[in-house]
């Protein structure tokens, strides 16, 4: 999670426990937006980006099933890209096919502006 003066970046990482739920709420793991004013008001939660793996598939094109990718990490980076940016990496698991040799699986680092 990263937290500004105003609100904070939570990032909704999946397990295989919470894939069940994932496929019933039929979505992905998202970065929600919660003000730093409203931490406990759930209606003033904002998503800001879904992992999308389901219907569009990775760079195979193979689908997964809900909750597979997963954002594991979410930092500020306002200083060196401005107010109101993150950084944040997707993995994206099995049945995503594995990069070349020697990589385990395949990601991105990816930046979100606000």
């Amino acid at each position: 999670m990263a937290v500004t003066k105003g609100f904070i970046a939570v990032n909704e990482d999946g397990t295989t426990a919470s894939r069940d739920d994932m496929e019933a709420r039929n979505r992905d793991g998202s970065i929600w937006i919660v003000p730093v004013a409203s931490p406990g008001d759930p209606a003033t939660f904002t998503r800001a980006g879904e992992l999308i793996g389901r219907s569009e598939g990775g760079r195979d094109n193979i689908q997964t099933a809900a909750g597979i990718w997963e954002n594991s990490g979410i930092v500020g980076s306002r200083h060196a890209f401005g107010a109101g940016t993150f950084l944040f990496d997707v993995q994206a698991h099995p049945p995503t096919t594995a990069p070349p040799v020697n990589t385990v699986e395949d990601g991105q680092l990816l930046m979100l502006r606000r």
